[in-house]
């Protein structure tokens, strides 16, 4: 007898063929397929490719704009660098991320989950960050979205009561650059020796650019506390607070920052203030009660949007006072008539005369003696103008492109006899325009204009012996009046956007990191004596020397600092 051994790990053995449907599918050899496949056919090597380019050239170029001499692009500055950097860097972000959501190898879910993980780290970080300021060189400094602003959190101090008297002296300090508006000061003789030099004192300060004006043992200024813009008057020798006089109002933008940021003018007992939003007032110096004031953009029309729009930054043009006047650059509405100047009787604050057609830039107008015509000058959003003192009358006019709402205008100019010299940043640099006159006719020539040197972005230049002296895009530069030509300009004098004064042979320099440096005035060669560090954030004021004591200032700090001098 037989029996058939059937073994029931033998695919071959079928325990009953009689039984298989005729009908059943025949046996084929399963694969496992992997879940959402990613095609690596040709276009895909392609996609591939693209993208790497794409990411090597944005790469390329973030690191390149940051080597190229700017010599060879004037326009390109240290701000455009960065701009050029970041936007490089942000578009190689952006396609870096998309082909790792959308095309890359990775498993579908594992993308989708990346992308919802990206974008939700990048709203996050939108919702709890703020942008507190820039610097001039557009490099962004943040602050978390619930931090309140330092300035609501200051204390306003009660002053110590009017002052007695203001009697002017030969150490004033009345206005903005100086006593004649081209920041020089021949008062006292500055020693190089700091070994006895003293921090009087230091205190916190409200928000804002202004600087210092000093009178009779007082200083003057302008800052933001919360929602109240104040003028403010300080002890020179003690930093004591005297009085206070605030207004309701508030200016603040994400590049400019926060305050009003133009400088007290004192003239006759009576101390001028424009306000960020261009509010001017006057105020009795002594006692800090007002006089009068007058909202300049409502007198000519301007609205707050239009404002904002045409005048990016804030107003920052400190008063001129010249004989019974205090005058002020104005503009007007977008599409209507604009006025460069508007001068005001500076006793009872009455409108006396209009003169030009112009935006404001944001330097200050000053008086000049331009082919002995005594005149006042005023740099403009897009040109430089001569007027007549009485009236307003435009003398001359010349181009000096800008945008106030971009490419502004905010160096004060230097008449020199029959010729002016203006400086600018974003790769304007500086010219020098001659000067004719016959009868009543004004005739100008721009003798030359140097784009790469004396890019004054924030800050103004000195002269001295026939030369120029200021921080071109932060670097402290030396060039000669008569044709142009640079003296020098080294590493060594690396102070960022901050300014200068010239006091006698040598110039002090207010870093924008709050420096403090001496240096000789010296076409030679560039030459420092001392170095010191009074403050340790942004700073972009500008000095005020009354006899030995400096005052300045930046956004957070206010200090006096004890000079030594030659006896």
């Amino acid at each position: 007898m037989s029996h058939d051994f059937i073994d029931p790990d033998d695919d071959n053995s079928d325990p009953n063929p009689e039984d298989r449907s005729a009908t059943a599918a025949p046996k084929t050899d399963l694969k496992t397929v992997p879940p959402n496949p990613v095609p690596h056919d040709g276009r895909r090597i392609w996609m591939d490719v693209v993208v790497g380019l794409a990411l090597l050239f944005f790469l390329s170029m973030a690191l390149s704009v940051q080597v190229v001499r700017m010599e060879r692009v004037p326009a390109l500055d240290n701000a455009a660098r960065n701009l050029a950097a970041a936007g490089a860097t942000f578009m190689a972000g952006v396609i870096g991320f998309g082909w790792l959501c959308l095309i890359s190898p990775f498993p579908g879910k594992t993308r989708a989950a990346l992308g919802a993980l990206g974008l939700a780290t990048f709203a996050g970080l939108c919702a709890s960050l703020r942008v507190s300021e820039v610097s001039g060189d557009m490099v962004p400094k943040f602050r978390w979205a619930w931090e309140q602003p330092a300035d609501f959190g200051l204390k306003n101090d009660q002053g110590t009561g009017a002052i007695k008297s203001l009697v002017p002296g030969p150490l004033d300090f009345p206005s903005y650059f100086g006593p004649t508006s081209n920041g020089f000061v021949d008062t006292v003789e500055l020693d190089t020796d700091w070994s006895d030099l003293k921090i009087a004192w230091k205190k916190p300060i409200g928000r804002g650019w202004s600087g210092f004006s000093a009178v009779d043992g007082h200083a003057f200024t302008m800052e933001q506390r919360g929602l109240q813009e104040q003028v403010t008057c300080y002890e020179i020798h003690t930093g004591r607070l005297v009085w206070r006089h605030s207004l309701e109002l508030r200016h603040t933008t994400t590049l400019g920052g926060v305050g009003p940021r133009s400088t007290p003018t004192l003239a006759q007992g009576s101390l001028y203030a424009l306000g960020a939003t261009g509010v001017l007032r006057c105020l009795d110096a002594s006692s800090g009660a007002i006089i009068w004031k007058v909202d300049i953009p409502k007198l000519v029309n301007i609205s707050p949007e239009e404002e904002i729009s045409q005048i990016a930054w804030g107003r920052s043009n400190s008063p001129l006072v010249v004989d019974d006047l205090v005058v002020i650059p104005a503009g007007g509405p977008i599409d209507g008539t604009k006025h460069s100047l508007i001068a005001f009787d500076r006793k009872t604050g009455v409108e006396r005369w209009r003169g030009g057609d112009r935006n404001p830039g944001y330097s200050s107008p000053l008086v000049a003696t331009l082919h002995d015509v005594r005149q006042i000058v005023s740099v403009n959003e897009d040109t430089i103008s001569g007027h007549d003192i009485e009236n307003g009358n435009t003398y001359w006019e010349v181009e000096w492109p800008g945008k106030s709402n971009a490419n502004a205008s905010t160096s004060q100019p230097h008449v020199l006899d029959k010729r002016l010299l203006i400086t600018k940043g974003y790769g304007a640099g500086m010219a020098l325009f001659d000067f004719s006159k016959t009868g009543e006719q004004w005739e100008s020539h721009q003798r030359y204009h140097k784009p790469n040197y004396l890019k004054t972005k924030l800050t103004s230049v000195v002269v001295r012996d026939k030369h120029v002296y200021g921080l071109s895009d932060g670097i402290l530069e030396c060039v000669r009046i008569e044709d142009g030509k640079r003296a020098w300009k080294v590493g060594e004098g690396r102070f960022g956007h901050g300014q200068v004064l010239l006091v006698g042979d040598k110039i002090l320099v207010l870093g924008d990191g709050g420096e403090l440096a001496l240096l000789a005035a010296d076409p030679a060669g560039f030459h420092e004596f001392n170095r010191i560090e009074v403050f340790s954030s942004k700073t972009w004021n500008n000095l005020c020397l009354y006899g030995r004591y400096l005052l300045i200032r930046n956004a957070e700090e206010a200090a006096c600092v004890e000079l030594p001098v030659v006896e």
